[in-house]
């Protein structure tokens, strides 16, 4: 583990993207892990601050990219460990710089590759060698992100105060999403002549929660949207991700009436959610759902991507139904859950089970030390987590 891991207290574990929300079934996609280190927390004033911390950084939003924070240090630290940019010395303070700090983090497995603020492990899980059994899929990829603590109180009680017409979030989800707490992760805006400094603010936990209220209408809309997002539009723009779909479903769920997300009008909220998705594209801007005014695509299409992801999206407009049928497995999944119901029913509950064996042993204490223990190679496969806990608890 590297020292700055190390100093700075507890290391806490969160599954994030679709496996961490319960979506994809294990296995089937790359995994996203965020590692908080809990002892550090980024605030707006320091009374926010609920507990003493080793460190606590001032946020400060002037001259950022909606969504992107800098992490002001306290004079009383702003020189410990180097972890500072001195290139913003001339404002006569100093900013937790996320180059640096991503160097401390990662140092020791220079194997692994850096993919934005991650570090991307190319080891996939043998699911097999511990459970007994295969799950079909590719050779996944694990991404870690090192993330810090962050506390805003403006940006969630903005978020809770917007004027909405219907019944989704429901008013206790919004309560229960304005007082949990966000992350900052360490890679700047593309075109910020301070990114060096900047971090992304994340809302990963409060994002999970979201999807975990859907109802099954709603997560089958989510989960055809993946569908078309990895087969049709990702291959078009490899820069077309998930996050973006995530955040297009939310608004489509926020803008539905109940009643009109139905088993029955399921075809129709998909093409209405591609209707949305096509003003987007032609508006050039998808909000984040937590932060409206920070724009998805910034950075991360060009015109001509742009244009073509139009086409393919009218193309699926216009195919309507059939778009469905040309899905390899959606067109299975509906036969299969027709002609074999009971058979279809005991699967879906087998990869509950034992997915939620996964995320409890990875819960535990005991499993989030041995995370600890592993770190010292830093970002490691869950091969090697997954096997040293078999190995240490089950003989």
């Amino acid at each position: 583990m590297s020292n700055l891991s190390s100093n700075y207290g507890q290391i806490k574990t969160i599954f994030a993207g679709s496996f961490g929300e319960g979506i994809s079934k294990l296995c089937s996609s790359d995994m996203d892990v965020m590692t908080v280190l809990s002892d550090i927390i980024c605030v707006d004033e320091r009374s926010h601050a609920n507990r003493p911390y080793s460190l606590v950084f001032q946020n400060e939003y002037t001259n950022t990219f909606p969504g992107y924070v800098r992490l002001r240090a306290d004079r009383a630290v702003r020189d410990q460990r180097g972890l500072f940019s001195q290139r913003c010395i001339h404002t006569g303070n100093h900013y937790l710089s996320r180059l640096i700090t991503m160097q401390a983090l990662y140092q020791d497995d220079p194997s692994n590759v850096i993919n934005g603020p991650a570090r991307t492990s190319n080891s996939s899980i043998r699911i097999k060698e511990l459970f007994g059994f295969v799950v079909d899929g590719p050779n996944n990829c694990t991404d870690f992100v090192r993330a810090l603590p962050f506390v805003s109180i403006n940006v969630l009680e903005k978020w809770m105060g917007r004027e909405r017409h219907h019944e989704w979030p429901p008013r206790a989800l919004q309560r229960k999403i304005s007082e949990m707490t966000g992350y900052v992760v360490p890679v700047g805006h593309k075109f910020s002549e301070h990114k060096d400094v900047e971090w992304r603010i994340s809302y990963t936990t409060a994002e999970k929660k979201l999807v975990r209220s859907m109802n099954d209408v709603q997560v089958k809309l989510y989960v055809v949207l993946k569908f078309v997002q990895k087969d049709r539009l990702k291959p078009i723009c490899q820069n077309f991700t998930s996050y973006m779909v995530k955040n297009l479903v939310f608004w489509v769920l926020e803008e539905t009436p109940m009643r009109n997300l139905t088993p029955e009008t399921l075809v129709g909220r998909i093409l209405t959610a591609l209707w949305h998705l096509k003003q987007f594209l032609e508006n050039k801007f998808l909000p984040c759902y937590i932060i409206p005014e920070r724009n998805l695509f910034d950075g991360r299409m060009n015109g001509s991507e742009c244009v073509s992801l139009l086409k393919e999206v009218d193309k699926i407009i216009d195919e309507g139904y059939g778009f469905l049928l040309k899905h390899h497995k959606l067109s299975l999944s509906v036969q299969l859950t027709f002609s074999y119901p009971e058979i279809a029913v005991a699967y879906e509950q087998w990869l509950v089970e034992i997915k939620d064996i996964v995320i409890m042993l990875y819960g535990t204490d005991a499993f989030t030390d041995l995370v600890e223990k592993v770190s010292n190679r830093q970002m490691v496969s869950f091969e090697g987590i997954l096997q040293l806990y078999v190995k240490t608890e089950w003989g």
